[in-house]
């Protein structure tokens, strides 16, 4: 997985790159992502293969920062929660169930 960081201002500034998926917030925290979501790891709410230009991640825009691994994506966003979309076979989500998800969902247990 690559490590979260701290997004730094600028439409697009914040390109995390993952094996398989792209992910980027723009100066106004909302998402956008692009890329493999064969696990619905982009977050844009319908598995396509392949989403091959940006989408808005919908239902969010106060983003920070992301990461993404292979299968999933975490999103940390302005008041400190964090929230996880797509494959979740070992628990990747972190939401106590092993199912996948095309929207996020809240990562349980963080303080």
């Amino acid at each position: 997985m690559v490590a979260m960081t701290r997004c730094q201002v600028g439409i697009l500034a914040c390109l995390v790159l993952a094996i398989t998926c792209r992910q980027s917030v723009a100066q106004s925290g909302i998402p956008y992502a692009w890329g493999k979501n064969t696990f619905g790891q982009l977050g844009i709410g319908s598995m396509p293969s392949y989403q091959r230009v940006p989408a808005q991640v919908p239902g969010v825009s106060n983003v920070v920062a992301v990461a993404a691994g292979p299968r999933h994506t975490l999103f940390l966003m302005s008041d400190g929660t964090v929230k996880a979309v797509g494959g979740n076979a070992d628990g990747q989500l972190g939401n106590g169930t092993t199912t996948s998800s095309t929207v996020l969902v809240n990562v349980s247990g963080l303080s």
